[in-house]
């Protein structure tokens, strides 16, 4: 419910998601929804717990904790998928579609000589 209400695309990102399945499942896409503020890659995830526990927070704690993150994350190796499928998740899933008409243009998208969409439109009729 929070991508639908926050996420890009006016709520179709969630209601691409609801209605076929697909998960969120590189650090990239997750940040683009909003599901994270900072990618943290596995390597520093300990170093960044032990200087969570090393830390004497002050009165102002939640910037502490975004200096420490910002110190240990780094960008994701990919770029966002759901980024550039953006445009066709909005006009695949918008509010005002019938099941049927979401249906129909997924097929349509299946037709692409885009790779990217033909293979997202078909994982998208699969769910």
């Amino acid at each position: 419910s929070y991508i639908a209400a926050h996420g890009p695309g006016e709520g179709t990102v969630g209601a691409y998601l609801g209605l076929t399945g697909s998960r969120i499942s590189t650090p990239a896409d997750a940040l683009y929804v909003g599901l994270g503020t900072h990618y943290v890659p596995s390597a520093n995830l300990g170093t960044l717990k032990e200087a969570l526990l090393a830390t004497k927070f002050s009165e102002d704690p939640d910037e502490e904790i975004k200096q420490l993150l910002t110190k240990y994350s780094s960008n994701p190796n990919s770029e966002p998928r759901l980024k550039s499928l953006l445009p066709r998740i909005i006009s695949t899933f918008a509010g005002d579609k019938s099941i049927r008409e979401i249906l129909e243009e997924l097929e349509h998208h299946q037709q692409s000589t885009d790779t990217l969409v033909a293979e997202w439109a078909r994982d998208a009729l699969q769910g």
